[in-house]
């Protein structure tokens, strides 16, 4: 269960796929979110992070998101929109194979 997420800020790194470690990184940067669908959802982290130089990142820890959730209605209202979106249907039926009734229901629960 990812229970931190991470913007990058500066610097360049390579996100290797696990599920497919032979296929070519590819390439991260500044303004990437690195864990989002896995910290949104509470599933399986499908990517790495390998530095290629120095690397700054801004880490947001669950207990501050939950915090922005209950004192931001905007906020919540935005990530409510992600949630019942097109690109993390996709992550669920690409990524984690998730059957599309499965991940439909997911997304209705919340």
């Amino acid at each position: 269960d990812a229970d931190r997420l991470f913007l990058v800020q500066s610097g360049d790194l390579l996100l290797i796929d696990a599920d497919e470690p032979t296929e070519r990184a590819k390439p991260g940067s500044r303004g990437d979110l690195l864990g989002l669908n896995p910290f949104l959802t509470g599933t399986r982290c499908t990517n790495s992070a390998v530095a290629i130089n120095d690397v700054r990142v801004w880490m947001l820890r669950r207990q501050d998101f939950d915090e922005l959730l209950r004192t931001l209605p905007e906020f919540r209202q935005r990530i409510s929109d992600f949630l019942l979106g097109d690109e993390l249907h996709d992550y669920f039926d690409r990524r984690l194979d998730m059957d599309a009734d499965v991940s439909s229901r997911w997304q209705t629960k919340r």
